[in-house]
């Protein structure tokens, strides 16, 4: 029977514990490879489910020329644009002129807009994302061919909102804010509806300006005017002109103090039914000829609300306190003349 000795089982214990430092070397880095594989499977996929979020499906088939009508509403309002001669209108109000800038951002909006994954599909999640058919924040109706209804609901993020598709229980992140598809009819009428160009003559009840040439070469005057030492004072009537030329309103005004004035009243107030904090409206008319048509303009300001009409357009509509500063303003004050001499330095100063 062999006899161990101590320097061989010194030999043994030494083998021993280098092979399971060895072992334990191996594992750890096994561990560690494991990890990094998982981490980078991790990272892949989320990569490539960002990649698959950004490019996205392209939610509607639509082609801005097959589209002809346009319905925008809320739980409160609902307006609808159409389209009459290639020109977008604004339906059941005259067939006044649409925003048609804004509407077709909207529309290129909608015709590329892409999403990715559904967010949510239950019946809880349309109640609670506000896109279900009875509680949305809008309901937007794209007719064309075929037809697209969608309801937009809350906001998961910066300038997105919950879309679902109507007849559909998919509902999805867009980058469609409901704040840039208003029901409100005044955010989609055309606000220079009332602007008018190439502007000929303008004339009051107690003055006449009426212009000659085009362009550069284009001069005012005033009629039935005969003092020889007066001049017209061309800077202040151009500034009106351009005001005319480009004429904005705010939105729909209602009535004004005037068309809501009880038809038996003779028109005459009594100033002893004024106060300072009532004060009486102010009322301007005017004529103005542009491109050949003839116009009345009238503009009422009544405390601090301005309100505007043209004699072809059965609406009142509001504008800003600006609008009546430059417009009626200076025709109230009927001050046009200046001593001819001066009118000659600024027309020598503007030439300079």
């Amino acid at each position: 029977m062999n006899t161990i000795t101590n320097e061989t089982l010194d030999k043994i214990d030494s083998i021993s514990a280098v092979n399971i430092f060895q072992h334990s070397r191996l594992l750890q880095v096994c561990t560690v490879l494991l990890f990094a594989q998982l981490g980078l499977a991790v990272v892949l996929g989320l990569t490539q489910q960002r990649a698959d979020f950004n490019s996205g499906q392209q939610l509607f088939a639509l082609e801005e020329g097959d589209i002809n009508s346009v319905t925008i509403g809320d739980p409160e309002e609902t307006i609808e644009l159409i389209k009459r001669n290639d020109k977008w209108v604004l339906n059941g109000n005259d067939s006044l002129p649409a925003d048609s800038a804004r509407l077709n951002t909207l529309l290129d909006s909608l015709i590329n807009l892409k999403v990715g994954l559904p967010v949510a599909s239950s019946a809880n999640s349309r109640e609670q994302l506000e896109v279900a058919d009875d509680n949305y924040q809008r309901k937007l109706v794209i007719n064309n061919d075929t037809g697209t209804t969608f309801l937009l609901g809350t906001s998961p993020g910066l300038r997105k909102a919950h879309l679902r598709r109507d007849g559909s229980d998919e509902i999805y992140s867009a980058s469609l804010p409901v704040s840039s598809i208003p029901a409100s009819i005044d955010n989609w009428l055309d606000k220079s509806l009332l602007a008018l160009k190439n502007i000929s003559r303008l004339s009051t009840d107690s003055i006449t300006f009426e212009s000659t040439g085009t362009g550069e070469d284009k001069s005012w005057k005033i009629l039935d005017h005969s003092d020889p030492g007066k001049s017209l004072d061309t800077k202040k009537l151009t500034t009106l002109v351009s005001a005319l030329e480009s004429l904005s309103v705010t939105g729909f005004g209602g009535a004004s103090a005037e068309s809501s004035a009880d038809p038996d009243d003779s028109g005459v107030t009594d100033s002893s039914d004024k106060n300072e904090d009532n004060p009486e409206p102010e009322t301007v008319e005017l004529s103005v000829t542009s491109e050949g048509k003839d116009f009345k303009i009238t503009l009422e300001k009544n405390d601090n609300n301005t309100f505007i009409s043209r004699s072809d357009i059965d609406q009142v509509f509001s504008a800003s306190t600006s609008v009546f500063e430059q417009i009626a303003e200076p025709l109230l004050e009927a001050d046009w003349l200046v001593d001819a001499d001066v009118e000659k330095d600024k027309e020598a100063n503007s030439n300079e």
